[in-house]
C-alpha cells in the first residue's frame, strides 16, 4: 500500500482505530477478509453496508431479485431510481458500497444460491452471512458451513422481533440443524407474510455485522460467541442471550449427512413467491440473453427500463415482469403459475413447455 493510500486509510478509518480491540492489525485483518453475503435486500443491504463502514472492503453479494418500491422503507441503500430500473439488488447494492468507499471490490452475483452453484459461489471466503429469511437457503448454507467448517451469521427478523446467530460447527459448537432439525411449516419470507419493523432489521443487521467483525478479530471465544443466539423483541424492548449446545443425533453436523448440497428442494420452474402476489420462473437449462435485444424486439406490454442486468416490462395495468440476463423471470401481480408462464414466454420468446 503506497504512503498516499495508506494515509488515506488511516484518516478515514481514525475512530475506530482508537479502539484498543481494533488497532492498526484489527483494521488489516478487515481490510483483508473475505465476506459473501447472501441475499441483499433489507437486512443483507444494512449487513452490508455497516461492514464497509467499519474496513471491510472484498465482498460478494448474491442475490436473485430486483428493488421494488415495497422494499424502499426497510432499507438505507436502495432509492427510487434503482426501483424503477428495476436494477437486481445484488448490483444497487455493489453500486452503492463503491459509493460509500470506492476501494470496496463488491462483486454483484444476479443468481438465487441453489445447490447447484452453491459450492462456486461460497467457495474462498472467510465467513458468509445470511439475509435471506429463507430457512430453504438457510438449510443449504448450514451444509456447505459443516461440510468445509466455515463460520456464518445466522439472522432473521419478522415484526418487531430478531434472532441473530454466529454459527461456526467445528468440534464441540452446535449448527443450525441442531436447533431447527426440520424445515419449519412456512418456508417463505417471514417478512412479506407478517410484515416487519424498519428498525427491527437494522436491529439484526447492526448485532450480525458486530458478530463478523468480532469472528475477524478473533474477539469473543472467552464468552462463546459460537453458542450464543441473540433475541430481541423491539416491542417490550428486550433482550436476550439463549445458550445452543450441540444436538449428539444431529443429522448434519454429528452424522454428515448435506441432503441440501446434492438436491435443489427450492422450487420448480414456476412457482408463485411466498407471501406476494408473484411468480419466480427459471428456466431448466442455462439461457444468457442480450438484454437490450429483448427489450427491442418485446411485442407484448411496455418496456419500463432496460439495463444490461434487467429488462422491466409493463404487461397489464396490473401485472409486470422483470427479465435477468440469466433467463430467469419475476411476474409480480399474478399467482397463477399457468398464467404466469404463458407471460413469460410471450415476452420472452422462449418456450418452457410443450406445445
Amino acid at each position: 500500500m503506497r504512503d498516499k493510500e495508506l494515509l488515506s486509510v488511516v484518516e478515514r478509518f481514525s475512530r475506530l482505530l482508537l479502539l484498543k480491540e481494533v488497532g492498526v492489525n484489527g483494521l488489516s485483518k478487515l481490510r483483508k477478509a473475505k465476506v459473501v453475503i447472501v441475499g441483499c435486500g433489507a437486512t443483507g443491504s444494512h449487513i452490508a453496508e455497516l461492514l464497509v463502514r467499519s474496513g471491510v472492503r472484498n465482498l460478494r453479494l448474491i442475490d436473485g431479485d430486483y428493488v421494488d418500491e415495497k422494499n424502499l422503507y426497510r432499507t438505507t441503500l436502495f432509492t427510487e431510481e434503482d426501483a424503477a430500473k428495476a436494477l437486481p439488488k445484488a448490483v444497487a447494492c455493489a453500486n452503492r458500497l463503491r459509493l460509500i468507499d470506492h476501494s470496496v471490490m463488491a462483486e454483484p452475483v444476479v443468481d438465487r444460491l441453489t445447490s447447484s452453484n452453491v459450492e462456486e459461489l461460497l467457495k474462498g471466503f472467510d465467513i458468509i452471512v445470511d439475509g435471506t429469511d429463507n430457512f430453504l437457503t438457510r438449510f443449504l448454507i448450514n451444509d456447505y458451513s459443516v461440510k468445509h467448517g466455515i463460520p456464518w451469521v445466522m439472522s432473521g427478523v419478522e415484526q418487531w422481533y430478531g434472532n441473530v446467530w454466529l454459527i461456526h460447527p467445528v468440534g464441540s459448537n452446535p449448527c443450525l440443524r441442531c436447533v431447527f432439525p426440520k424445515l419449519p411449516e412456512t418456508v417463505g419470507n417471514a417478512c412479506n407474510i407478517l410484515g416487519v419493523l424498519p428498525t427491527a432489521v437494522t436491529m439484526a443487521a447492526t448485532i450480525s455485522a458486530t458478530l463478523v467483525i468480532k469472528h475477524v478479530l478473533g474477539l469473543g471465544g472467552e464468552e462463546g460467541l459460537e453458542r450464543t443466539l441473540y433475541t430481541f423483541d423491539l416491542k417490550r424492548s428486550d433482550f436476550y442471550k439463549v445458550r445452543v449446545t450441540k444436538n449428539p443425533s444431529c443429522e448434519v453436523c454429528v452424522h454428515k449427512k448435506f441432503r441440501y448440497l446434492s438436491n435443489d428442494f427450492s422450487h420448480e420452474v414456476a412457482q408463485p413467491i411466498c407471501g406476494t402476489r408473484a411468480v419466480e420462473i427459471t428456466p431448466p437449462q442455462k439461457i444468457r440473453l442480450n438484454l437490450k435485444a429483448l427489450a427491442n424486439k418485446i411485442k407484448v406490454g411496455r418496456v419500463l427500463a432496460v439495463s444490461e442486468y434487467s429488462v422491466k416490462v409493463k404487461v397489464t395495468p396490473e401485472i409486470s415482469v422483470v427479465v435477468f440476463s440469466n433467463g430467469r423471470a419475476i411476474v409480480d401481480g399474478i399467482t397463477d403459475v399457468a398464467k404466469a408462464l404463458t407471460i413469460y414466454e410471450a415476452v420472452t420468446g422462449i418456450k418452457l413447455r410443450d406445445s
